[in-house]
């Protein structure tokens, strides 16, 4: 109890126990304008996506030389042949996986604009355009990051396909 009273007597009520250190006096580089600073704020969910696209396009580029052998029936051979072989079968379920992959894709960039939002309406934005930032300017550069960011996640997926297509075939 002693304790307490002694504490609470050099205690600073509405902070913490320990003084607030100041800052660096000069902000970082990387924080040097909106676009540097949204690309900061999404670079975990980036590398996140980067991992999960990567490990999803080989696995479903690996699946991709094998659904020929998933059809032994004479009758399922005989319907492959008829529509352009095992290549077009292939070629096929290519391209349905890559146009799931791109829907899958979109929702990060659905989530970085979601995050912008979010930050606007908890007034989290109110920092960046107390600055010579503008609205619009804070808004074109998560636009930026989500277009940027998503035509690595899609580009990354087709180099993924492309290396489980042929570590499989």
């Amino acid at each position: 109890v002693t304790a307490a009273q002694v504490l609470r007597g050099r205690r600073d009520l509405g902070s913490g126990m320990l003084a607030a250190r100041p800052g660096p006096a000069n902000g970082s580089p990387r924080l040097s304008d909106a676009i540097a600073l949204s690309l900061r704020l999404h670079t975990p969910m980036l590398l996140t996506w980067t991992i999960a696209v990567a490990v999803l396009g080989i696995v479903l580029g690996s699946i991709a030389p094998n659904i020929g052998d998933l059809l032994d029936s004479p009758s399922a051979r005989e319907i492959i042949e008829r529509v352009g072989g095992v290549g077009a079968l292939e070629d096929t379920m290519i391209a349905a996986e890559l146009s799931i992959a791109a829907v899958i894709i979109t929702c990060f960039a659905i989530a970085v604009v979601g995050h912008g939002s979010t930050d606007e309406h908890d007034g989290r934005t109110e920092q960046v355009l107390a600055t010579a930032t503008s609205r619009s300017r804070s808004f074109a550069a998560t636009l930026i990051v989500a277009l940027l960011g998503t035509t690595w996640l899609l580009v990354l997926t087709g180099l993924a396909v492309a290396i489980g297509f042929g570590s499989a075939g």
